[in-house]
């Protein structure tokens, strides 16, 4: 899990995700807070408390 929960590896992830929808104001606003977001995902992935919630998995369709 740790390897999963990597700054780098997160970081790359988010990226990816927005990647052709930066100017959607969704994905803009998810930019705009994305070292605290996954500041909280990490924290939650290394103390294995994360929940995933469907809204999140679709959340940059």
């Amino acid at each position: 899990m740790a390897d999963v929960a990597a700054w780098d590896n997160l970081r790359a992830a988010s990226r990816a995700a927005a990647r052709g929808k930066r100017r959607r104001p969704d994905v803009e606003a998810w930019l705009l807070r994305e070292e605290r977001e996954l500041s909280q995902l990490q924290e939650e992935l290394l103390a294995g408390s994360y929940q995933l919630l469907t809204s999140a998995a679709t959340e940059f369709s």
